[in-house]
């Protein structure tokens, strides 16, 4: 019988190994949700020693459809730079998006958990282009929206900041106090 669970443990090892999957992958940075001043002085503190650390600016809409945040062309595209911006397969899976959907004046796009069919922002059509997330889950808002830079410039919304922290450790014992320094925060795991 021992032997049994020995052979089986050993067996469920090579599997985990053999495929790539792990649980030991631990985060190595955060992403931080808020105000500039709030953001600034967390990236301040707690970036001494990061590997990388950049601001993002975005502005957070109420719609009748839920909280979105609009992102400009140039924002996603650090973020997809970072390699932070998620597409969710199905429930539990989720893969790296490689590239969002070109985007024009008059007409971004829109990730959500569910489909969102017709809806404008400020004069902006916005299509669904699939459930997509950033960083490992959905905090913050209920979807988020690319658009334009110039169209940007002239969205409504509450203008805040998405701080990108690789401190090149794992953060998860500093997360109560992040998390009191900003509006949301949430552990990732840069790639090095």
């Amino acid at each position: 019988m021992k032997a049994w669970r020995t052979m089986v443990a050993v067996m469920m090892i090579f599997t985990i190994v053999g495929t790539g999957c792990t649980f030991f992958d631990k985060a190595n940075g955060v992403i931080l949700y808020g105000s500039e001043r709030a953001v600034d002085n967390t990236l301040t503190s707690y970036g001494k020693d990061a590997t990388f650390s950049k601001k993002l600016p975005f502005k957070e809409q109420q719609t009748e459809k839920g909280k979105v945040m609009i992102l400009s062309a140039d924002s996603a595209k650090a973020l997809l730079d970072a390699a932070v911006l998620q597409q969710v397969k199905d429930q539990d899976k989720v893969a790296k998006l490689k590239n969002a959907s070109v985007v024009k004046e008059q007409a971004g796009v829109l990730y959500a958990k569910s489909e969102v069919r017709d809806f404008h922002l400020d004069g902006v059509a916005l299509h669904y282009d699939g459930n997509c997330i950033i960083g490992d889950s959905r905090i913050l808002v209920d979807m988020f929206a690319i658009v334009s830079n110039k169209d940007y410039e002239n969205m409504n919304g509450e203008e805040k900041i998405i701080g990108l922290l690789n401190a090149g450790k794992d953060l998860s014992a500093k997360m109560k106090d992040l998390s009191n320094q900003v509006e949301a925060v949430q552990l990732v795991k840069f790639e090095s």
